[in-house]
């Protein structure tokens, strides 16, 4: 996380893209909490996650059984408008 700040202190343009590299590199540490905290605050900071960024999450969710969390946040990505892709659907066996 302090990584993160210092990056934006540092003049880092926060986008999606930015914010997707950081939540999966978080997943990938088992940093969830971390990784769900960045995911709420892309919104506030003016960016709309995407596809690849709810899949970045799901998948660091659905590796470690999270799959309550994913299954929640699997809702949340389908109420916000985002179509899963193909990808995600074949992740999303998984949760079945």
């Amino acid at each position: 996380m302090r990584l993160f700040r210092k990056m934006f202190i540092k003049g880092l343009s926060r986008n999606t893209h930015i914010y997707t590299i950081i939540i999966d590199g978080l997943c990938k540490a088992e940093r969830f909490k971390h990784a769900q905290s960045i995911f709420d605050g892309i919104q506030s900071s003016g960016q709309v996650p995407d596809v690849v960024t709810y899949i970045a999450l799901l998948d660091g969710l659905r590796k470690r059984w999270h799959l309550v969390e994913a299954i929640e946040l699997l809702q949340r990505m389908q109420d916000s408008g985002i179509i899963p892709t193909c990808r995600l659907q074949h992740s999303s066996r998984w949760f079945l």
